[in-house]
């Protein structure tokens, strides 16, 4: 098994483990506590930090659809159109962010739904691509991901072996081995007795790349 660069940093057997905290749209549309929860993950030792950079037309179609979440100890239901489109990033929030995580010593890393979304982290300069369990069987985004020529992080959640290795194969036909699978439990949160972790290295050797754990414990 060959490490992953990603950056200057290297991941794999014999390297320290990378630590990416999920900031995702908890942000909330605020660009002020992005940037504290940059700041909060590079102090708990955190060595990336992981956005999302979708437009909510690729995955929203129907805007009569509500979601109902806790927050500050009340329940909130609205319309998840409004709910995401209120968290999107637009190129220039990302690239502050971006330039945020530069200046408190984190990796940025970011989650696009689409390839114009790849377009615009490549012209960030950012390092490596993620892709989200819910877009795992998307292969031509999994391809352009690929030939974007950059390390990428697939998620597997919801996955069967059969598409992870459809998803596998996709990538590497583009010519690039770059690639690092996650192993993820897709229910929010996640009993700890439902982690299923045996499944770390059984993907590692079933494909042959670093494979590592997307918690939701």
């Amino acid at each position: 098994m060959n490490p992953v660069r990603i950056g200057e940093q290297y991941v794999g057997p014999g390297y320290p483990a990378q630590l990416v905290a999920e900031i995702g749209i908890n942000h909330n549309g605020d660009m002020a506590l992005a940037r504290e929860m940059i700041a909060a993950a590079a102090g708990a030792g955190a060595t990336a930090v992981k956005f999302q950079n979708y437009r909510t037309e690729d995955f929203v179609r129907d805007h009569s659809l509500a979601h109902t979440y806790r927050s500050q100890g009340r329940d909130v239901t609205e319309s998840q159109y409004h709910m995401f489109k209120r968290c999107e990033l637009d190129v220039a929030q990302l690239a502050g962010l971006c330039e945020h995580c530069r200046a408190r010593g984190v990796m940025f890393h970011s989650t696009p739904t689409s390839e114009s979304g790849i377009r615009d982290l490549r012209e960030l300069g950012v390092p490596v691509l993620k892709n989200g369990s819910d877009y795992l069987t998307h292969l031509p985004l999994i391809r352009a991901m690929g030939e974007s020529g950059l390390p990428t992080v697939l998620s597997t959640g919801m996955a069967s072996l059969a598409e992870i290795d459809d998803a596998v194969a996709a990538f590497r036909a583009t010519g690039n081995a770059q690639i690092i699978l996650l192993h993820c439990t897709s229910s929010y949160p996640t009993a700890p007795a439902d982690t299923n972790l045996r499944r770390i290295p059984a993907l590692a050797r079933a494909f042959g790349c670093p494979t590592g754990f997307s918690d939701h414990t």
